[in-house]
């Protein structure tokens, strides 16, 4: 929900947001997310802007590869020109995060936990008898999709509440060049390209460290910052 009366926020407020996010105790926010991620209500700090997206994103790159065969030559179709279909990998996250909501009146900290999954999908063919190098048909790598769900309630200025309808389905993510994950929703985009009342969120998943940071901007706004610690899940759970 927004504000009756919107506001800049000023650079001062933004800093304590990312001053808080940097000085949360991480370890201790599973058991506080444990106790139901209770939303409380706080004076809205003062922050640093943080990084905006970069302006060139780094998209998975194209991959050609051969369809799986059987010992007589075609796949399960039986049309050796066809891949054979597999199923995507579904990587699934649980976050305990703290969340900060500008956008709300008053502002608003929460503390909770979200359910992150990704979904790598197969790759998808693109016509028979295209040039592979060994006879078989071409097929292209499809992006990289990722959704997210609250866990529990009370996390209310959690991207979890935020994109709930936003990436009802999934949104599309992308891998950079040092190996963590780009989450972003509706799309990837640079802030430079909104317009006043546009919203982007970008969250950095970092897989070697296993933290995320969320940034959620509504033109060049900031509206909403969150930061925390995951942990490898089973999907679905």
């Amino acid at each position: 929900m927004r504000p009756a009366h919107r506001r800049p926020l000023a650079m001062s407020v933004v800093a304590g947001a990312a001053a808080s996010l940097v000085a949360l105790p991480f370890p201790a926010l599973a058991d506080d997310a444990a106790s139901a991620g209770a939303a409380t209500s706080a004076t809205k700090p003062a922050v640093a802007t943080p990084a905006e997206p970069p302006a060139t994103m780094t998209a998975p790159p194209a991959q050609m590869t051969e369809p799986t065969t059987g010992s007589s030559g075609p796949n399960a179709t039986g049309d050796p020109a066809t891949p054979k279909a597999s199923q995507p990998t579904v990587t699934a996250y649980t976050c305990a995060t703290e969340a900060f909501g500008m956008d709300f009146n008053p502002f608003r900290r929460t503390i909770g936990s979200i359910a992150v999954t990704l979904e790598d999908p197969p790759p998808e063919p693109t016509g028979a008898g295209a040039a592979t190098g060994s006879g078989g048909a071409a097929v292209a790598s499809r992006p990289l999709r990722w959704r997210v769900a609250a866990i529990g309630g009370g996390h209310d200025a959690s991207i979890a509440e935020l994109l709930k309808k936003t990436c009802a389905a999934s949104c599309p993510a992308t891998r950079a060049e040092d190996g963590s994950l780009q989450l972003w929703a509706p799309a990837p985009k640079s802030v430079a390209e909104l317009s006043d009342d546009e919203m982007l969120t970008l969250a950095v998943l970092r897989l070697d460290k296993l933290d995320i940071k969320i940034s959620t901007f509504r033109g060049r706004e900031i509206v909403a910052l969150e930061k925390g610690t995951c942990r490898t899940a089973a999907a679905g759970q």
